[in-house]
């Protein structure tokens, strides 16, 4: 059965960003043990930045922030951004020595709605239940 994949606040990308002994898989490896490559994130952009090859937005989620890369099809999804959006980033994350820890776009929904914020934030705190951090 496959995982379901993490809804997590940025506060909580805390660990070592390994690579699979046949360099076929990247994963965050956070404290309690716990191996991710993709991620759901939630966060208003604070900055944005387009290029010829590539899009990028800095999300703020009030627990830290976290840079969002685009390429190839899904650069136009972020060029559609402005500053003060709040979004709901799925991606794979990723790291380098220049940026740490970043995660690469997937999919991205737009909040247009409140309840779909408060959803989204009951989902983190589950996430938070099984990875033991119990302040809410």
């Amino acid at each position: 059965m496959k995982e379901a994949t993490p809804r997590l606040r940025i506060e909580d990308l805390e660990g070592e960003f390994h690579q699979d002994a046949d360099k076929t898989r990247e994963y965050l490896s956070l404290k309690n043990g716990e191996k991710i490559s993709f991620l759901f994130v939630f966060g208003v952009v604070v900055d944005k930045q387009d290029g010829d090859n590539f899009s990028a937005l800095v999300l703020d989620d009030f627990t830290g922030t976290i840079r969002v890369v685009a390429f190839g099809d899904n650069i136009e999804r972020l060029r559609e951004i402005k500053k003060g959006d709040e979004l709901i980033i799925n991606g794979r994350l990723r790291s380098n020595e220049n940026e740490g820890i970043y995660v690469v776009l997937r999919n991205l929904e737009k909040i247009e709605e409140p309840n779909d914020e408060l959803l989204f934030r009951s989902e983190i705190l589950r996430w938070r239940k099984r990875l033991g951090k119990n302040k809410g």
